[in-house]
């Protein structure tokens, strides 16, 4: 699949600058001028227009397109008429993308983040979702229901723009590196190697877009569990050790007369207990250390992605080394798998500590009564 070059925040501000200034008359007169041009998707446009009951609700969903029509403009691509039925697979594709099991666990917006992603423009969302968060006139006009259908029809328009666009533009058919042009044997070669990269790197990030969230419903999960433990090892050690101060105490007025049994019996009782408690402080620490690092993960992801950015290219337009970006991708893997062992150690040793618990708890009740 053909990446572009994503459409950056400046060209959406300015963009924006321009559609949102245009006059009401203006604005017509634009949607004229487009449906002469592609008359099946200025006709999809009218048809999404008369979705909303509030006429200045339509004025802005066209405002939203029109200023993104403008980014597109900047690729300079003479793109055919979108035929009307490229105009239906677009929007039942969209459609499509939202049943896919991968996503369920999103929300709508972060679905449309991840499609936007997928489609080599990560800002449109962002462009459409600042608005709204930066205009409280605009929040005023939508509820919350409608914010989402504006969003998520505009981006499916948008979409089907950008899939033409990508089959329209220029073949690259130079590569340049350090040594200048570099032979098609050698140019195959690298790209068939950075393609493996990227799609490395995109399969270590959907399964951790699906994995880090179950990862952190499944510890909390746990942690009610260990709560419960914790409890009751709390409330087995003031029980002991309430038992051991009423002996001390009696023993210093009368002789209890233990026999060898009694006390080898109470001396490993005493020992499991403080076997139990050591393994319950250690079970306190484990968990809140896995709990920090959990936190600490989003904090992971946005120094790989920084790292990632530097390493495609984004930051200085140099050529992209998707060797490095997938070692990030890799180094924020193993930081889960680390934490999924944590987690899986505990979860496994749950089941020991309160049959431990259990136990001890058992036998120090025997010898109370």
């Amino acid at each position: 699949m053909i990446k572009l070059k994503p459409i950056t925040d400046e060209a959406f501000a300015q963009a924006d600058d321009f559609i949102f200034h245009l006059s009401d008359d203006q604005l017509k007169q634009w949607l004229i001028d487009y449906r002469k041009i592609q008359y099946n998707m200025g006709t999809a446009v009218i048809h999404e227009l008369k979705g909303f009951i509030k006429p200045k609700q339509a004025d802005i969903w066209l405002r939203f397109f029109a200023a993104i029509v403008t980014c597109f403009d900047s690729y300079e691509v003479d793109i055919p008429l979108i035929k009307k039925d490229e105009i239906d697979r677009g929007v039942k594709s969209w459609r499509a993308r939202f049943d896919k099991p991968e996503i369920q666990h999103f929300s709508g917006i972060d679905c449309m983040l991840h499609f936007s992603e997928q489609e080599s423009q990560p800002r449109l969302v962002y462009y459409i979702a600042d608005k709204f968060v930066n205009n409280k006139y605009l929040c005023e006009i939508f509820d919350i229901d409608e914010r989402a259908y504006l969003m998520s029809t505009i981006i499916c328009h948008s979409f089907i723009i950008n899939d033409t666009i990508k089959k329209y533009l220029p073949k690259t058919k130079l590569y340049l590196d350090s040594r200048g042009m570099v032979v098609a044997k050698d140019f195959v070669e690298t790209k068939n190697k950075m393609y493996k990269n990227v799609d490395e790197m995109r399969r270590i990030l959907e399964s951790l877009e699906i994995n880090m969230p179950q990862l952190h419903k499944d510890f909390n999960g746990l942690s009610i569990s260990y709560d419960d433990y914790l409890e009751k090892a709390k409330a087995h050690s003031m029980k002991i050790q309430a038992h051991l101060y009423t002996m001390a105490q009696l023993e210093t007025k009368m002789s209890l007369g233990l026999d060898e049994t009694q006390t080898k019996s109470f001396k490993e009782i005493t020992d499991l207990s403080t076997q139990m408690i050591d393994k319950a402080m250690k079970a306190i620490n484990d968990m809140k250390s896995l709990k920090e690092s959990l936190s600490a993960f989003d904090k992971n992801i946005e120094d790989c992605m920084a790292n990632v950015d530097k390493y495609m290219g984004k930051a200085d337009n140099k050529l992209p080394d998707p060797e490095k970006g997938l070692e990030e991708y890799v180094k924020l893997d193993n930081i889960y798998q680390t934490e999924l062992k944590k987690y899986t150690t505990l979860k496994n040793n749950l089941p020991i500590l309160t049959t431990e618990l259990e136990k001890v708890s058992k036998l120090l009740t025997g010898i109370m009564n």
